[in-house]
């Protein structure tokens, strides 16, 4: 599920968190495999096997509709989470 080559998943910055791949367009089926993906990994966690694969805390806060900050992009992109926090605390004038 989480392999790279399928291009549903992009590692997070930190490398042991997963978030939904922006390319993952490239797959015409890829919302069914989401959903297949969802559906398998709500049975193992009612059947009460975890998983070794964790989420962002930003597609955590999505997922239950949850306001997201610039904050919860520090394990999204870690480059780009540093350039947001520099043009707030920097003035850019």
């Amino acid at each position: 599920m989480f392999d790279p080559n399928y291009a549903l998943f992009k590692s997070g910055s930190t490398g042991n968190t997963f978030h939904p791949s922006p390319q993952s367009y490239i797959n015409s089926l890829h919302l069914k495999y989401f959903k297949f993906i969802g559906r398998i990994i709500g049975k193992a966690l009612y059947d009460g096997y975890l998983l070794d694969a964790y989420f962002t805390p930003a597609f955590y806060k999505h997922i239950l509709n949850l306001p997201i900050t610039y904050l919860d992009m520090e394990e999204e992109d870690y480059d780009y989470f540093k350039s947001l926090k520099w043009i707030l605390d920097n003035s850019p004038i």
